[in-house]
């Protein structure tokens, strides 16, 4: 009961804190890539505000590069683009300040100048001094671009430089619409293609070492918006693996701690809860033996008494005779009873005194036993056979012979006349044990019934009605025997059609000693 209560313990402790780490690795594990998402959330929307000059700046830088129609085409739309969107600035000045429209433009236009023929100017430059150069900027493009940097444009957000916000360990990158790469900034990028995302709020993907969020850009001027092009961003995730490495490690020592502790823990609370429940059997087992060891000397005097005055019959009124059988019959039973549980009383007391073990020969027992019983199954018309394989056990006879005993006499008693009853020793197997089968062709055990055949003075329904009678303490006491023996009895059976009971023992090994499985 201790081992078991103990074990019992352990299991719900391991579940619990299995449970508890798994929890919170799982909850780790969503709050740094939460983190992370936040974090390339915030720099893809920096980023995005440099896709407009971004793009400009490639179409400057290779200017010469690609193919012809489409370049064209692609240029043409970005001048018509930068026209429109000049236009609609200008419209907005001249309505803000009417009275210096002529010199805003004048101005305006000259600035425009200023900077395409910068741009031009440092375009070429950049041609001349990388002629073999990837057709994408790079990290060296933008250490000179200071007008990549985000601009103003009153869309609610808070415009910070992207730069700023980029860590070692990141990587941004810009493509148009068409999902052509223009530039990248970083280290740290993704092996695989730009697929188009349709969700605004963007996409996430991720492999064993990069998570990536990629995000499109709309140009909100226009109904219906038109996509202007993609900002990717990618992070990697080898902080992350090695926080969630140390954290299993740290809770698979913490937990082993636990448990272990839970078992030091648990092995006194279940000594402490079980002191008084042992001492309560230990008293109870003590009462039944002391009660069974003072009835015997009674129920003897009275057994011996009827006994004498039976060997008298003429001194005896012949209205008495039926009566004094009666009570010798009773005092009978209640000695078989005492006796019985004398005997359990002492199998279930540990270290008991018990007679010494010796070597068995199993089959002359079963043979001895069964001559014994032939009688009173030719009474009863029944067959009793047995088939018995050599084999050797260590073990108390005596208590061997009443183990058997009570198994036979269970299966002539409630065998009916006509029947069969069977004794089987069969071979010893490869795990050392021998098993004696006990088979009987009688009423049988209703399956619901099975699990407590072998309970003290516990009787089947069918059984009660049966002619025969019986304590209920026959099988307890086999199944008491046979543990003590380090044996164990099973059964198997259906109403009916029979019962099988099999015992099974150690053998004995050719040293001597007792073979256990």
């Amino acid at each position: 009961m201790r081992r078991r209560l103990l074990l019992s313990f352990l299991a719900v402790m391991t579940t619990v804190v299995g449970l508890g780490s798994i929890v919170a690795i799982e909850f780790l594990i969503y709050s740094l890539y939460q983190q992370v998402d936040r974090q390339l959330l915030v720099l893809a929307q920096a980023a995005g505000h440099s896709l407009e000059a971004i793009e400009e700046a490639h179409e400057e830088q290779f200017d010469d590069d690609g193919d012809e129609d489409d370049r064209q085409q692609a240029k043409e739309r970005a001048k018509q683009e930068r026209k429109a969107k000049k236009e609609q600035e200008k419209q907005a000045k001249k309505e803000r300040a009417r009275e210096q429209e002529s010199d805003d433009e004048d101005d305006d236009k000259d600035e425009d100048q200023d900077k395409d023929q910068a741009n031009q100017n440092q375009a070429r430059t950049l041609n001349t001094d990388r002629p073999n150069a990837a057709n994408f900027l790079d990290d060296r493009f933008f250490e000179e671009r200071e007008e990549l940097r985000p601009r103003l444009d009153n869309d609610g957000d808070l415009d910070i430089p992207w730069q700023s916000l980029q860590q070692p360990d990141q990587g941004v990158e810009w493509f148009n619409a068409r999902g052509k790469l223009l530039a990248r900034q970083g280290r740290i990028f993704p092996a695989w293609p730009l697929a188009p995302i349709a969700q605004p709020q963007g996409a996430i993907a991720q492999d064993q070492q990069l998570r990536t969020l990629t995000t499109p850009f709309y140009d909100g001027e226009k109904q219906p918006p038109k996509l202007r092009g993609y900002v990717r961003v990618t992070e990697s995730i080898d902080p992350i693996n090695n926080a969630i490495q140390q954290l299993g490690t740290g809770l698979a020592i913490g937990s082993g701690l636990a448990i272990g502790l839970s078992t030091i823990g648990g092995l006194w609370l279940t000594r402490q809860s079980l002191r008084p429940i042992e001492a309560s059997f230990r008293k109870l087992r003590q009462f039944t033996a002391d009660a069974s060891h003072e009835l015997r000397g009674p129920l003897t005097a009275i057994r011996t008494s009827v006994e004498v005055m039976q060997s008298h019959p003429e001194r005896i009124d012949p209205t008495d005779v039926a009566k004094l059988a009666a009570i010798h019959n009773a005092t009978g039973q209640m000695t078989q009873l005492v006796e019985d549980l004398l005997l359990l009383a002492r199998q279930d007391t540990p270290g008991a005194a018990a007679h010494p073990r010796q070597s068995i020969d199993l089959p002359e027992l079963l043979e001895s036993l069964i001559e014994t019983y032939a009688d009173r199954a030719a009474v009863q018309q029944l067959e009793l056979t047995g088939e018995l394989d050599p084999a050797v056990v260590l073990g108390e006879p005596l208590l061997l012979w009443r183990l058997f005993g009570n198994l036979l006499d269970n299966a002539l008693k409630y065998t009916p006349a006509g029947g069969r009853v069977q004794v089987v020793i069969l071979p010893i197997g490869r795990d050392r044990q021998v098993r004696v089968e006990i088979h009987d062709t009688g009423i049988g055990i209703a399956p619901a019934d099975l699990p407590q055949v072998f309970d003290r003075l516990w009787r089947a329904d069918r059984v009660r009605s049966h002619r025969e009678g019986g304590s209920g303490l026959g099988l307890s006491i086999a199944q008491a025997i046979a543990r003590s023996h380090q044996g164990q009895i099973t059964v198997r059976s259906q109403l009916n059609q029979g019962s099988c009971f099999t015992v099974t023992l150690p053998v004995v090994a050719p040293s001597g000693k007792v073979s256990t499985p």
